[in-house]
């Protein structure tokens, strides 16, 4: 064996396989118009905290926003929000130069409309979602939360035995966000309170002697968001302002308590501790890189280019 094949094999036990950095561009999904409503949705997350992102023709910009532990008491993923951004002058009217894509490499949505760019990520380090908004002009924005009446629908946990259902079913049963009055943001949670299903379900399926042994996970479950931006400020509920350059922080937390107060404490000490926006979105994706650079497969089609960008006009892909 010659002098380099030694080298080389010693220098691979001793480092193992040299890091290599792979771009994924490739698979980026890329739209060329905006969506037509809530069925257009382009989804992000970190693998706690995921929004589904839609931009649609009349200038408004929405996020539908989970949690993976937003638990009502009946063991049902609940959505914990949405919030709606509005910008004037309407950066997607007409969309002829409208381009929105989810950026593989990052884990970020990027929408870019004429003079205005957009950039989504929720921090693969952190529970808070931005929204980061660049004009070369001046633009009017409001930021909203779009609250909607929850429906009970849980019905098994009434029931008396495996074979018998209960006649006390309530379907109709309604609990509501709570919105938080503070000065400085968008704030509201979802207070699941002294019930749940856990025992129930455990006797149903004949093991409620584990019921000792784990705690339940839904009841006193509060859930919720808290929306805050330095260049807006509240006004008549709304975060609204005006300027070049907007970053706009979407914050998460599910938290076990009887009293809501401590929720509330600590979403705003998560809020308070954050890092610069550019040291987060390094740190992000740093770790986007690590993720990627695990282990991969590259796959092509040869009757397909590598990237919707190289779509030729006449097959450019719009929702």
């Amino acid at each position: 064996m010659s002098f380099l094949k030694y080298l080389f094999l010693f220098l691979f036990i001793v480092n193992g396989f040299p890091s290599v950095s792979k771009d994924f561009s490739r698979y980026n999904v890329v739209w060329y118009s905006p969506s037509k409503d809530a069925s257009g949705t382009m989804p992000i997350g970190n693998g706690d905290m995921a929004a589904n992102v839609y931009a649609v023709e009349n200038g408004e910009l929405y996020l539908l926003l989970s949690k993976n532990d937003a638990y009502n008491y009946c063991g049902d993923l609940f959505k914990t929000g949405r919030v709606k951004i509005s910008l004037n002058p309407n950066p997607f009217k007409g969309y002829k130069n409208f381009v929105q894509e989810l950026d593989i490499n990052t884990g970020a949505i990027n929408i870019k409309s004429d003079d205005t760019e957009i950039s989504i990520w929720i921090d693969a380090n952190r529970p808070v979602c931005h929204v980061s908004v660049n004009s070369s002009r001046v633009l009017d924005v409001s930021v909203e939360h779009d609250l909607w009446t929850r429906f009970d629908h849980c019905v098994y946990n009434t029931f008396k035995n495996k074979d018998e259902k209960s006649d006390d079913i309530d379907y109709g049963a309604t609990t509501q966000d709570t919105v938080v009055d503070i000065h400085d943001g968008l704030m509201w949670f979802f207070n699941v309170g002294d019930k749940s299903v856990y025992e129930n379900d455990l006797k149903y399926y004949d093991v409620e002697y584990l019921s000792d042994k784990y705690e339940d996970p839904f009841r006193y479950n509060v859930f919720g968001n808290y929306v805050k931006s330095d260049e807006l400020s509240l006004k008549n509920g709304k975060l609204t302002g005006k300027s070049k350059k907007i970053d706009i922080r979407i914050y998460s937390l599910t938290m076990k308590t009887k009293d809501v107060s401590k929720w509330i404490d600590e979403i705003k000490s998560i809020s308070n501790s954050h890092d610069s926006y550019k040291h987060s979105w390094k740190q992000h994706c740093k770790w986007w890189n690590d993720f990627w650079n695990r282990s991969w497969i590259m796959s092509s089609d040869s009757k397909l280019p590598l990237n919707p960008q190289h779509f030729s006009k006449k097959n450019k892909l719009k929702y």
